[in-house]
Order: C-alpha cells, then sequence, then structure tokens
C-alpha cells in the first residue's frame, strides 16, 4: 500500500514521461509537417523507466521493480527517523527521571518563566542597540521591582518598530511616566524663573535652566559650561537656541511620550 508521498512520487514520473512521449510526437508534427509517421501506438502506452542510481551505465528496472525498490526506501527512511525520535524521547526521560525533586522543580519554574517572559514582551527588533538589553532579559530581573523599566523598554521597542532607530538609550520619569528616548544631538532642559527690579523698578522675570537630561556625552560637555552656558540676555532673546550648533534644546515638559499613547495594550 503506498504512502500519499509515494502515490505523489509515482504520479509525477508517470506524468512527466507521458508528457515527454506526447511532446515529442506533437512537436515533430509541428516541425516536419502531416507527412511523417505518427509515433507507434506501443511506444506511447511504454510505462516510464526509473534509474536506481545517477551514475552513467546503471541498467534500468522494470516498474514494478521500480516501485518496490521506492516503497522501501520511503520505509526505511520512516523507520529510521522513528527510531530516531524515539531515541531522543527515552534519552529526555532518562534525564528527566535522574533529576531531584528539587531540580525538577527549578526546571520547571525557569521553563515556565521563559514562556511566559516570550508571549508576554515584545520580541527584541533586529537592530535594536545592543547595549540597550531589555530588563526582562536580564537574570536579576523581577517585574515588581522593574515595572518602570519594563515600561520603559517598551516604548522604546514601539518606537524602534516604529522608524525611529536614533536614540542610543531612554529614560523614564516616575512621577509622570513619561518615557524620553534620548540622542547624542538632543538635551531635553527644564526651565524656572526669579524675579529682578527692572530699571525703572518694574519687575522682570528671568528665565534661567534649573536642570537637563540627556546623554551622558552630550550632558557632561553641556554642564561644564557651567553658570556661562546662556547669558541672561541670550535666555530673554532666545537666541540660546542657535549658541550651540548641532545640539537641540527640547522642552522637558512638553517632550517624552505617554506609553498609552504609544503601546496598544498598555
Amino acid at each position: 500500500m503506498f504512502t500519499s508521498k509515494q502515490k505523489i512520487l509515482v504520479g509525477v514520473a508517470v506524468l512527466v514521461a507521458v508528457l515527454l512521449v506526447a511532446g515529442s510526437y506533437f512537436g515533430s508534427r509541428w516541425l516536419f509537417g502531416p507527412d511523417i509517421k505518427p509515433t507507434p501506438e506501443h511506444l506511447l502506452t511504454a510505462e516510464p523507466s526509473y534509474f536506481t542510481s545517477v551514475s552513467r551505465g546503471t541498467p534500468s528496472v522494470s516498474g514494478a521493480d521500480w516501485v518496490s525498490e521506492l516503497e522501501q526506501s520511503f520505509s526505511d527512511t520512516d523507520s529510521a527517523t522513528e527510531s530516531d525520535s524515539t531515541q531522543i524521547d527515552e534519552d529526555l526521560e532518562a534525564q528527566l527521571a535522574a533529576l531531584s525533586d528539587e531540580e525538577f522543580t527549578a526546571l520547571a519554574e525557569a521553563l515556565e518563566q521563559e514562556e511566559t517572559k516570550s508571549s508576554k514582551y515584545p520580541p527584541v527588533p533586529d537592530g535594536f542597540p545592543s547595549d540597550l538589553k531589555p530588563v526582562w532579559l536580564e537574570d536579576y530581573f523581577d517585574e515588581d521591582d522593574f515595572s518602570n523599566h519594563v515600561t520603559m523598554y517598551r516604548v522604546l521597542i514601539e518606537l524602534w518598530n516604529q522608524g525611529d532607530h536614533d536614540f542610543v538609550n531612554g529614560s523614564i520619569d516616575t512621577d509622570t511616566g513619561k518615557v524620553y528616548p534620548l540622542y547624542h544631538d538632543v538635551v531635553y532642559v527644564t526651565w524656572d524663573s526669579y524675579f529682578r527690579e527692572g530699571p525703572n523698578g518694574e519687575p522682570i522675570e528671568v528665565k534661567y535652566l534649573s536642570s537637563n537630561l540627556g546623554t551622558h556625552d552630550t550632558v557632561g560637555s553641556f554642564n561644564d559650561a557651567g553658570e556661562d552656558l546662556f547669558t541672561e540676555e541670550e535666555i530673554m532673546s532666545g537666541a540660546y537656541l542657535t549658541k550651540y550648533p548641532g545640539l537641540k534644546l527640547v522642552d522637558y515638559n512638553s517632550a517624552g511620550y505617554h506609553p498609552a499613547n504609544v503601546l496598544n495594550d498598555y
């Protein structure tokens, strides 16, 4: 009795043989005209032959023989596969049986955690910065202790999937819950102000930079300027925006991403 796979292969072989003979017949009629004698009928009905080897000079065998040989080859392959699978199952069972109760419990918990991670957290996309390893992939990870980090990495991964590939780090404001992707050319700044007396005794509000957020290298050089970062006139006139070419100063309070606006299941 042939399996489905064997029946398909036999059918294809017969079909190819018939098409070759028929193609030769009709091709000759088309090329040479109807005066050419048609192919003898016994050739059109001849059963296909099958070579057991592709080596030159190997004799062909009859249709019944090659079908039997083909069936046997499938049988041998299936038997070998089943044998290998059975051996693997037996080896695995032996290894599990050798575990102590504590080891078996630890293994079960580890497998459960891995399954939870793979289904609960998004996969890391190709090209995602290697030094931004999501916290849930760390050995020390505990969801209750690192829930804010989980949110931050989920937002960063979603931003990456949406096409933002320029950030090199991230930060989350635990008070507002907003996530800030960090870039080499961006500093998020917070302003404060105080009032001083003007020339005519009128109060004048003076703004100053109270805090900033950015990458370590950018903020480090940014803060080295200290009190000379901006003059009062530069801040009041808005000239501070162009004082450092290639560096964008972005208002901290109006920037950042609310996770609920980025994540569908937040």
